[in-house]
């Protein structure tokens, strides 16, 4: 049976035409970055270069599949090779397409833990030739979060090792791995915001907001605790 991937879908074929100029202006102002930065200087993108106009996703939950943990091991190879050994100290599979059994969208999420954060230039170039866009670069909570789309369908985020960001990520993973109860609340209130017709990201993530902030509090203590 083929398997189901992710959809993008676009209001018309002008925003296509849009986003495909956005998507070029971005790649174009990268390229000019990397070529301007010093070449072994410590560079971090700017800003301002998030997607512009990105098409809209809508989201679709699947129940689990154990490709989900397959992909991640092969991406998890790739990102290592790409950025080496002295950079990377962890990278782990979260969100939850980790979590055997929990109903997600098919989208595995990464976690790379550097040992300082920041990207140079030639990293960034390697990240874009794997297909990856960078959508935030956030220095508030220390993450770089980048997408793939295609045949496979990956979130990226790029942080410190051990850094609040890798902390949360990790915590909320390993406690709905082992609290069953809060694992199947979770994803009964993600079906509840697809039957509701939340179909959009902004309304699906919403919809789950309330619940994942006590979630996230949760985890952290249990995790403090442990």
């Amino acid at each position: 049976m083929k398997q189901q991937v992710y959809v993008h879908e676009w209001d018309g074929y002008h925003s296509v035409l849009k986003n495909r100029m956005a998507m070029k202006i971005q790649y174009i102002i990268l390229l000019l970055f990397i070529l301007i930065g010093h070449a072994n200087g410590k560079i971090t993108p700017p800003s301002f270069l998030n997607t512009l106009n990105e098409p809209m996703e809508y989201v679709k939950v699947f129940p689990y599949n154990h490709c989900w943990g397959i992909i991640f091991l092969n991406e998890a190879e790739i990102l290592k090779l790409v950025l080496g050994k002295k950079r990377v100290i962890r990278i782990e599979h979260f969100g939850s397409t980790s979590i055997p059994g929990m109903s997600a969208k098919p989208i595995v999420d990464i976690i790379i833990g550097l040992n300082k954060f920041y990207l140079d230039g030639n990293e960034i170039e390697k990240l874009l030739n794997l297909g990856y866009n960078f959508i935030e670069n956030s220095h508030y909570c220390q993450r770089f979060y980048l997408q793939k789309r295609g045949d496979i369908s990956i979130n990226l985020s790029i942080t410190k090792y051990k850094s609040e960001t890798w902390k949360d990520c990790l915590s909320v993973r390993d406690y709905l791995k082992t609290h069953p109860v809060s694992m199947r609340k979770y994803a009964t209130i993600k079906n509840e915001a697809i039957e509701k017709g939340f179909y959009s990201i902004d309304k699906y993530s919403a919809y789950k907001q309330f619940f994942f902030k006590h979630l996230v509090k949760n985890a952290r203590d249990w995790w403090c605790n442990d």
